[in-house]
């Protein structure tokens, strides 16, 4: 179905995106190489290449790659990338969930991106196919050696148990490690999730109160990327850096960096198939989360150096023009992003009841 799509992109039948799960910052990188037949022209927060290290700052723009700002208006960024969608010589490629989110077989809430991108499209005239992808991994390394990894950086000592009654005791251990680091407390007559949200509000504020911003409205990722704009200006801006300001600006990253993570840990994900591969990603994620705490950042981490990959690709969500004129703007943005939302997650269930 893939070189369906794709036949009919190059011979500009239709026009193609590929709508993928982010799961792992490997998805890219893999996503380009893995998909025969065409170049892919992903779209990537304009920040990353301030973060991602020299090789993604190298990379990125050779490759043709499209450098946007989540959340924003510049005109001339939005017009040269309406004029990629309707002009372009390949598919674009693009993560609807707006930034990593740690879980193979779980959709986030998708921002109204590609809706809008969607749109464009269709002004063509053209059928507009967005193809929902889903990457898996498998990791050479015992969990048992990465619980044992976990209770060392940690200093908890989990009592012998199964695997998953472990990986559940580390869970609440971890919101007792963070709640400690940034001098807050929990609440035991709270759910799991609900002391985890209550957590990320607490040192989403704190790092506000630090960058001086009144205006807190908006989820947990609208409150993260308006923090981490600001960080950008200021480390990375034209204007001249005080160095008071600079060091208050990479405390609060650290903030960010912990909610980057914290916010999408969930015990309940141990429950459905694949269990296995569920643990796996359970515990580098609450190993990611410590190296949260010590000022790491996703560059920094762990991944197991020997891995396996699967792309697997979900049935299309196909647009015209036709179905898109029946209702006003706003409708079609709803309706087009409920229907690519409702893809990518049905693409992640059937993703985890395949063997790779």
């Amino acid at each position: 179905m893939l070189n369906k799509h794709i036949q009919g992109f190059k011979a500009k039948k239709n026009i193609l995106i590929f709508a993928f799960r982010h799961s792992a910052k490997e998805d890219a990188p893999l996503l380009l190489v893995g998909i025969r037949n065409t170049h892919l022209r992903f779209l990537y927060g304009r920040d990353v290449l301030n973060w991602a290290g020299k090789v993604t700052s190298f990379i990125f723009p050779r490759l043709g790659f499209i450098a946007v700002q989540n959340r924003g208006t510049n005109k001339e960024g939005l017009s040269f990338l309406k004029n990629e969608v309707q002009k372009g010589k390949f598919p674009l490629a693009l993560a609807p969930e707006g930034q990593v989110t740690y879980h193979m077989y779980r959709c986030s809430p998708i921002q109204i991106g590609v809706a809008n991108i969607a749109l464009w499209a269709l002004e063509t005239g053209k059928e507009v196919s967005i193809v929902p992808l889903a990457v898996g991994y498998r990791y050479d390394e015992s969990l048992t050696d990465l619980i044992k990894s976990w209770q060392e950086k940690t200093r908890v000592q989990l009592c012998q148990d199964s695997c998953k009654n472990q990986i559940l005791s580390a869970y609440e251990q971890s919101l007792e490690i963070v709640a400690s680091s940034f001098q807050l407390e929990t609440n035991k007559d709270l759910s799991f999730i609900e002391r985890r949200d209550v957590l990320c509000d607490a040192i989403l504020a704190q790092a506000e109160d630090l960058a001086g911003l009144q205006n807190r409205e908006g989820t947990i990722l609208d409150r993260l990327f308006r923090l981490r704009f600001i960080a950008e200006d200021v480390l990375f801006g034209s204007t001249e850096r005080q160095e008071n300001l600079v060091h208050k600006t990479r405390e609060y990253l650290k903030n960010c960096q912990v909610v980057d993570i914290l916010e999408y840990l969930d015990p309940s994900y141990l429950e459905g198939p694949d269990q296995e591969g569920r643990m796996y990603e359970s515990v580098l994620n609450l190993l990611d989360l410590q190296n949260r705490l010590e000022g790491g950042t996703i560059n920094s981490r762990y991944s197991p150096r020997i891995k396996q990959a699967v792309i697997y690709a979900g049935d299309a969500v196909v647009l015209s023009d036709q179905t898109a004129s029946l209702t006003s703007r706003k409708q079609k943005i709803g309706n087009i992003t409920k229907l690519v939302e409702e893809a990518l997650e049905k693409t992640s269930k059937e993703l985890s009841t395949i063997s790779f």
